[in-house]
């Protein structure tokens, strides 16, 4: 069993930088730089590899070429995709692993396996409210999608999904993996035996007990764009598209109230829907 890790990077900070070190002297894998300018001056950061792109070709892209060098250059029988902001503990990619060969027993078709993502502002589970969930053998949650931090899958499964979409860009690109995954017969799914602190969006604001999640202005961008043009894929499911549009109705109705950049962000998701529409990049 042999596990490499990959690793998409964007103007870390320099905690992220010192988590990559600290990280490549236990794990192998590959860094690829999204960023301006290098973060790195050499080629391999401890057991990493690292390739520098020079500029933001989007996470979608950038995984896709840290997948094609760990399967040009490495030996490997499973990955684990991690975020710049990803910390985990010395035994996760193990644990992760070892999960995943456990799961696989009885579900052989197991794609993607995700840990039970903990909101590293609140310490609280992230719940969906439209996908209530069901644990088989206490170790194994059924989803439909799933983001792509900490994630892990084995190496066939991979070259029979295929990569990711890479004009998604950054939005959507782990849901649509999973869902042609689904459409080839596979199942993907968290486990609640591994964990992970990561953080969705910048800002938080409580409605009653749901969650309203502030991004960054230009990832609305992307959510209008590629919600528009996911419509007309056959694979994407009909209760994803609905739950989007009610989604993204409510946020052209709210955003433009939200504190500092709302009308920013309520402008790039027209941006986006309008391009979406209009086939624009």
């Amino acid at each position: 069993m042999n596990t490499s890790v990959v690793v998409v990077l964007f103007r870390p900070d320099q905690g992220d930088i010192a988590n990559i070190q600290e990280m490549s002297k236990t794990i192998e894998g590959v860094v690829v730089d999204n960023s301006p300018e290098k973060n790195f001056e050499d080629d391999t950061i401890g057991n990493f590899h690292y390739i520098f792109n020079g500029e933001n070709i989007g996470i979608a892209k950038a995984q896709n070429i840290g997948i094609s060098f760990l399967f040009n250059k490495k030996h490997c029988d499973y990955i684990v995709f991690l975020d710049q902001d990803s910390r985990i503990g010395k035994d996760y990619i193990d644990k992760i692993t070892d999960t995943y060969i456990k799961i696989k027993s009885f579900e052989p078709n197991l794609a993607l396996l995700g840990p039970t993502a903990i909101n590293a502002r609140s310490q609280e589970e992230y719940k969906s409210v439209f996908h209530p969930k069901k644990t088989i053998d206490n170790i194994f949650i059924p989803q439909r999608e799933i983001i792509s931090s900490g994630t892990c899958v084995s190496v066939d499964v991979l070259k029979e999904v295929g990569s990711n979409l890479s004009w998604l860009f950054i939005d959507y690109v782990d849901f649509e993996w999973c869902w042609r995954a689904n459409s080839k017969g596979y199942v993907c799914g968290t486990t609640p035996c591994v964990h992970i602190q990561h953080s969705v969006g910048q800002k938080e604001y409580y409605i009653c007990s749901y969650i309203i999640i502030i991004s960054s202005p230009i990832r609305y961008y992307y959510q209008g764009r590629n919600y528009i043009r996911l419509l007309s894929v056959s694979y994407v499911p009909l209760q994803w598209k609905l739950t989007n549009l009610v989604k993204t109705l409510a946020r052209l109705l709210y955003l433009p109230f939200v504190p500092d950049r709302g009308i920013k962000c309520w402008l790039q998701l027209v941006k986006g829907l309008y391009y979406g529409i209009t086939c624009k990049v």
